[in-house]
């Protein structure tokens, strides 16, 4: 994590209540090099690749990321769901933090 800071630690502290979910991690890898080897994630980006192979492996609906360049753009989620669609699997939303909590007023 690059954060630094008490902005760090109060992350880190967030972290520990997320659940871990179970996945076959040789099909996540298998799904990340495919959205690598479609030009859909930059070579140099491998983790960004394992992250959205991780979220749609899962099953999950909702991937939140705050990696603009990446995942968390139009462009990116509907190659992201392009590939998923070919690979058997369903579609993913790819939203920031900003997007998906709600803020009291």
């Amino acid at each position: 994590m690059k954060t630094a800071g008490p902005r760090r630690e109060e992350l880190l502290t967030l972290a520990t209540g997320v659940e871990t979910l179970a996945c076959d991690e040789d099909e996540v890898q298998r799904l990340a090099e495919r959205y690598i080897a479609d030009g859909i994630i930059p070579a140099g980006y491998a983790a960004d690749a394992l992250h959205a192979a991780f979220a749609t492996v899962c099953a999950c609906e909702v991937l939140v990321t705050l990696n603009l360049e990446h995942l968390a753009n139009e462009w990116a989620e509907r190659l992201v769901n392009s590939a998923n669609l070919r690979e058997g699997y369903r579609p993913i939303s790819i939203r920031t933090p900003e997007e998906v909590l709600h803020y009291e007023e």
